[in-house]
């Protein structure tokens, strides 16, 4: 039998590369100098709760491909804080578990405006070449703003387990 890989937690951030790539330039930092992530997410699946931190052009130009004029005047940074139903301790070692969703629903706060969302989240393991199951997973969430249909977050992060050889853990 298996020894369990339990998942409560998972913290996920993107820093901006230091080399503008674009003409784009995502690249803010706090009152120290120090480099902002352009997204930070937190899940805390053991008691649901779900949090993003972001910025939003970032969050814009990753969603679709966008003229440079939707872009502008989206500077400000978003925050997310959302339930997730259920609330509960997953076993990474059970691929029972791939598919699994999460219902999501919260406040976003961007703009100065506080609004509510919406979303889903899914748990996939990611199979191999012969779509085998493996011990890499992946987590997918797809935030709504209820009151407005253009505005939408979503994004597919890794969740590696570290167990991709016998006797590793």
């Amino acid at each position: 039998m298996k020894a369990p890989v339990l998942l409560t937690r998972y913290e996920y951030a993107m820093l901006s590369s230091t080399i503008r790539i674009s003409s784009l330039d995502f690249l803010e930092k706090d009152q120290f100098g120090a480099r902002v992530p352009l997204v930070s997410i937190k899940i805390d699946f053991e008691n649901g709760h779900f949090y993003l931190e972001g910025n939003r052009q970032f969050m814009m130009f990753s969603r679709k491909p966008l003229k440079m004029k939707e872009l502008v005047g989206h500077q400000e940074r978003v925050k997310v804080e959302s339930s997730l139903f259920p609330g509960t301790v997953i076993d990474l070692s059970d691929h029972r578990n791939d598919g699994l969703f999460f219902t999501m629903e919260g406040s976003i706060l961007y703009g100065g405006m506080m609004k509510t969302c919406t979303g889903l989240m899914l748990l996939e393991n990611i199979r191999d070449k012969e779509e085998r199951c493996t011990h890499n997973w992946s987590v997918a969430f797809n935030l709504h703003v209820i009151t407005q249909k253009e505005f939408e977050i979503k994004f597919k992060v890794p969740l590696y387990t570290g167990t991709d050889r016998e006797g590793n853990n």
